[in-house]
């Protein structure tokens, strides 16, 4: 075996290791979001727009429900079923915490 084999070998080595000590990141459940803002616009299309940003609200949803009741201006806690900056994230609950 000549050194620079020994060389590759060893970086290969070491480049396994850290990726093994990498974590799965498909084995990982992804985590809710909670955002709490104000309401700034209540669309009819199903989208709640809470300081400026638009959330899309899931379908027959707690959230759907309750985003008949909801007024600009009011204060809430908003739960995603993703993270917020992901598209494909939705609101499934809506929890007003200060009136209008």
């Amino acid at each position: 075996m000549n050194i620079e084999h020994a060389s590759k070998g060893w970086l290969l080595a070491a480049a396994l290791g850290v990726l093994a000590s990498q974590p799965v990141l498909a084995n990982k459940p992804v985590m809710p979001s909670t955002i709490t803002g104000t309401v700034t616009a209540v669309t009819a299309d199903g989208e709640v727009v809470v300081d400026g940003r638009i959330y899309h609200i899931q379908a027959s949803s707690d959230a759907a429900s309750e985003a008949l009741n909801l007024q600009v201006g009011q204060t809430v806690q908003v739960k995603l079923n993703g993270p917020p900056n992901s598209q494909q994230s939705q609101v499934v609950e809506i929890h007003a915490t200060q009136s209008r």
